[in-house]
Parts: structure tokens; C-alpha cells; sequence
């Protein structure tokens, strides 16, 4: 069974608005640790759009036969949050099909390599990664996954390529 594994933030989703706005309720607010709070659970995702091309190239992968796995470093205290806002934009995001963090201190690095071997663990053949880490890249190939890309437009271009 063939894989493909995708970051979330700033890869397929562009967070910058969310960033925006939660960065405005920490100066305006007089709770700071509810806005806090309301961040880790996924509150500001609404704020959240798909990158160009993000969708078109998760289902190149899902007409070719690929299972889809999301692997960020995002907590998993926003679960139910990220779901809803992948699905309405899009992706197909299950609770099966996602790895998340357990928490914020938890190393990102560590917990997408641990994401991997379990994928792979499952015989699934993960193909390719992207992420727009250049360090996460890196742990991806470190556990065989032959393709790493750093932006969605990278692979069209090399698709591109090929075909022309």
C-alpha cells in the first residue's frame, strides 16, 4: 500500500491571518491565559485557508492510488478543531489519518520520525513527505522515505518537468 504524508501548517494551510488574530487577542485581552487556552485547542482555525495548489495535489496522490496521512506539530488537544476545519476546506482528514503532537513540549522532529515508523509499521510504503521544515525533511529520509518536498509547488514543477 502506497503513502503519502503531509505537514499541515504553512505546507497546505496558510495560518498566517490565525497567527494574526491571536497575537491581537493577546494584546487586547484581559484573559490572557483563556486566549491561551482557547489557541491550543484549535479556536483561531477558522482563520485558517488552503495554500495554492495544496488541495490539488493531495488528490493527484488520492486519484493515484496513495493513502493520505497528515503529520503535524500540532497537538492533539486541537483534534476535533483540525478535523472539522481540513474537512470544510477540502482535505480528507480523519481521526485515522492524522498524527499530532501530545502535547507543546513534546520535540516535533522526534514525533514526526515516531509518526513514520508507525506508518510504515503498518505496511503502508510511504513514498513521499511533504513539509515545509527542512529538518523534517531530513528525518523523513532518515527513516526511507525517498521523496521529500519543502512547498506543493516544488512537486507540481517537477511533474511539470517531466510531462514537458
Amino acid at each position: 500500500m502506497k503513502a503519502v504524508a503531509f505537514d499541515i501548517d504553512d505546507l497546505l494551510i496558510n495560518t498566517y491571518a490565525r497567527k494574526k488574530a491571536y497575537q491581537s487577542d493577546l494584546i487586547l485581552s484581559d484573559d490572557v491565559d483563556l486566549v491561551k487556552r482557547r489557541y491550543e485547542k484549535g479556536w483561531y482555525s477558522h482563520y485558517d485557508t488552503p495554500l495554492p495548489y495544496a488541495n490539488t495535489v493531495v488528490r493527484y496522490f488520492l486519484k493515484g492510488g496513495y493513502t493520505i496521512f497528515f503529520v503535524t506539530g500540532r497537538r492533539v488537544s486541537a483534534l476535533g478543531t483540525t478535523i472539522k476545519v481540513m474537512t470544510d476546506l477540502g482535505f480528507p482528514m480523519t481521526s485515522e489519518n492524522i498524527y499530532m503532537k501530545r502535547n507543546q513540549i513534546e520535540d516535533t522532529a522526534n514525533h514526526k520520525k515516531e509518526a513514520f515508523e508507525d506508518i510504515i509499521s503498518k505496511g503502508y510504503d510511504l513514498q513521499y513527505f511533504f513539509d515545509d521544515k527542512e529538518s523534517n525533511l531530513i528525518v523523513a529520509e532518515s527513516v526511507g522515505v525517498s521523496n521529500q518536498y519543502l512547498t506543493v509547488i516544488a512537486f507540481i514543477d517537477e511533474i511539470l518537468e517531466v510531462i514537458s
